[in-house]
């Protein structure tokens, strides 16, 4: 159930990332202030061709302009398809003026015209450069200072003479320069679009043309660093939806299958997530699983080499007291006497001693540590030693499949009990099938006596004695 809740977050965040970015945001252009135009008086129809450095006399004026009021002075924008900067003319305060077109033959250019205040005149056709009949000779225009942007389109870089398809989208990141950017969408014979960014993402505008539309595109920035790029044209797209002047989401087909993938790769990477999740935990559970067992396990793999479990037993039994012991004097209530093994005497060193003596003493592996019953089956031994002083945890050694049987402890005062003798340091012996009555570990103990001829050690006969309590 985890695994679903997050796969239908994961499905749900990439599909409304995934309609963002188709969803094409309608920009409508910039309302005209006036009207320009360089028409030969008596000229029925204009004609887009202009010799090298050939005058064109250009007036504007209000005429049924419905933008804000122009404010002089006023500007013209040319671009061309020869260079990546447009060209900026001043042209002061009248509502004429002649100009000498110096681009070389064969060169597209455009113009369009703007008020101190970027209201706009709007822009004229592309005209052609073509040579002249004379000798050419005008003014060059001045180079602005050039912008670094990196342009791309739906399907890569864009071109500089490239048909971009309707209702897709025109990227324009600024590389250099100083904030705030506007760029500017110049069709032909048609008021320019602005779009004004911080540079902290690209300028986006949706191509919402009609088809075969001819327009440049431009950036510049506070200090009049400029970038162009053209002559571009609208292509056929897979929809025209956005020529309608809303915002909508033009292509829905192609919402619908990001849509699907989307939710397939949600799903893919919830599945992934779960998969992994889970093999982790089990590889940790069955760490922990080998570890715990690794612990319980006294000799496993030998059973029958009584000195190696009995060096082993005692040397993690005097590790695990010195941990107890400094645990219970920082943090507990009570204190564990430690346990560790008396040295053997000497009646008893022919005796199997089954955890071993002390660290000076040669630890012996006796025959009587594992005995045979009346039936023939091997016996194993089992030692359960209990802390005195409160809360008394116990610790056993025994090997795998042995049955423990736990007895009380004894105090000093009850080893003068013959029936209790072995039981009042705290020691059990048990066999490995033996019932859990008392009268079985009875015959065990005095069946084990008979073996040996002799009495039991005193190892098996000491009192245990309280120890002092610490308290933190």
């Amino acid at each position: 159930m985890e695994l679903l809740r997050h796969s239908f977050w994961i499905q749900a965040y990439l599909f409304w990332h995934a309609a963002a970015l188709v969803t094409a945001e309608y920009i409508p252009p910039l309302e005209q202030s006036f009207y320009f135009d360089w028409n030969a008086p008596g000229q029925p129809y204009p004609i887009p061709v202009t010799a090298q450095c050939e005058v064109i006399h250009i007036t504007w004026g209000r005429g049924t302009a419905t933008g804000p009021n122009p404010t002089a002075p006023y500007y013209l924008q040319v671009y061309t398809s020869a260079f990546l900067v447009p060209f900026v003319i001043s042209v002061g305060n009248v509502l004429q003026y002649d100009w000498a077109v110096p681009f070389y033959p064969g060169t597209l250019y455009q113009i369009c015209m703007f008020d101190k205040n970027g209201h706009t005149g709007g822009c004229q056709d592309v005209y052609t450069v073509i040579p002249s009949n004379g000798s050419p000779s005008c003014a060059n225009v001045t180079f602005p200072s050039p912008l670094d942007v990196e342009a791309t389109v739906e399907n890569g870089p864009l071109s500089q003479f490239g048909w971009i398809e309707q209702c897709t989208d025109i990227a324009l990141m600024p590389q250099n320069g100083k904030p705030p950017y506007t760029m500017t969408i110049a069709p032909s014979l048609h008021p320019p679009f602005n779009i004004t960014g911080d540079g902290t993402k690209p300028l986006n505008w949706t191509v919402s043309l009609s088809w075969a539309s001819s327009f440049f595109v431009s950036v510049v920035d506070s200090a009049g660093s400029v970038w162009s790029n053209g002559l571009l044209h609208s292509a056929a797209g897979r929809s025209n939806a956005c020529l309608a002047g809303v915002s909508v989401s033009p292509r829905r087909k192609d919402v619908v299958g990001i849509a699907i993938g989307a939710g397939f790769g949600g799903l893919g990477v919830g599945l992934v997530v779960g998969l992994l999740g889970t093999l982790g935990f089990s590889r940790r559970r069955s760490k922990k699983t080998g570890s715990t067992g690794s612990q319980l396990a006294l000799r496993g793999s030998r059973p029958h080499t009584p000195q190696g479990f009995a060096t082993d037993s005692l040397h993690h039994t005097t590790h695990s007291a010195n941990n107890r012991v400094a645990n219970a004097r920082s943090g507990s209530e009570y204190y564990i006497e430690p346990f560790v093994m008396p040295p053997r005497s000497a009646t008893s060193s022919t005796q199997a001693d089954p955890v071993g003596t002390s660290a000076s003493t040669p630890l012996l592996a006796p025959e009587s540590t594992t005995q045979a019953d009346e039936h023939g089956r091997m016996r194993s031994k089992v030692y359960v030693v209990h802390h005195d002083n409160g809360r008394a945890p116990v610790t056993v050694y025994a090997q795998e499949g042995t049955s423990v049987v736990e007895l009380p402890p004894g105090y000093p005062g009850d080893a003068t009990e013959p029936s209790r003798s072995l039981h009042s340091s705290g020691y059990d012996a048990l066999d490995e099938g033996s019932a859990s009555s008392a009268r079985a570990r009875s015959e065990n103990i005095t069946g084990r006596t008979e073996v040996s001829g002799q009495t039991e050690p005193s190892v098996l006969q000491r009192s245990r004695r309280p120890g002092q309590i610490f308290k933190p």
